[in-house]
């Protein structure tokens, strides 16, 4: 398997794991119609027919920890043990997903599934051994103090997963 296919088959069970979370709380029946990439999936509600559409991220704690998990799942690269520094991991990962956050609201390419289907969601997989409470104030300490802004409207929402209990947690992140 190549990291391209690895990458894919993360972006499918993640957008897997979320329409379970989403659909059972909020009520809706939307499933996966298409994977154009991008973005990552065109949803379809089998009950009202509505149409949506979700483009799914990585938000890593560096690009060492990106390069050491990625190492360790594609069978043809040699083992990447993280050398990176451990000091301000909360404020390292909380600048990263700033950063990333920034780059997908202002990235062009969604024009046209906006124009088609309406703001779409973003869903940044928040890719750290250390993520807790503390991280996420400082991912919202530095939202703001970047000014960090939607001006696009690509998306409506932003909902951030993070590795929970054997699985994925998923929790609505506040849209600047």
């Amino acid at each position: 398997m190549s990291r391209r296919e690895i990458q894919e088959a993360h972006e499918t069970a993640v957008i897997d794991m979320f329409l379970e979370w989403y659909n059972a709380t909020n009520g809706y029946s939307y499933i996966v119609e298409e994977q154009p990439d991008p973005p990552d999936a065109i949803l379809y509600d089998e009950e009202d027919g509505d149409r949506t559409w979700v483009e799914v991220t990585d938000a890593f704690f560096s690009d060492d920890w990106a390069r050491n998990l990625y190492s360790h799942a594609t069978p043809d690269e040699d083992d990447f043990d993280m050398q990176s520094s451990q000091v301000n991991m909360d404020e390292r990962h909380a600048h990263r997903f700033v950063e990333i956050v920034q780059k997908k609201l202002s990235k062009e390419s969604y024009a046209p599934f906006h124009e088609e289907h309406g703001p779409g969601t973003l869903i940044v997989s928040l890719q750290s051994p250390w993520f807790d409470d503390q991280t996420a104030d400082e991912m919202d300490r530095i939202q703001n103090e970047r000014n960090l802004e939607n001006k696009t409207d690509y998306f409506d929402e932003i909902i951030i997963c993070w590795r929970s209990q054997g699985g994925y947690a998923f929790a609505e992140w506040e849209l600047p």
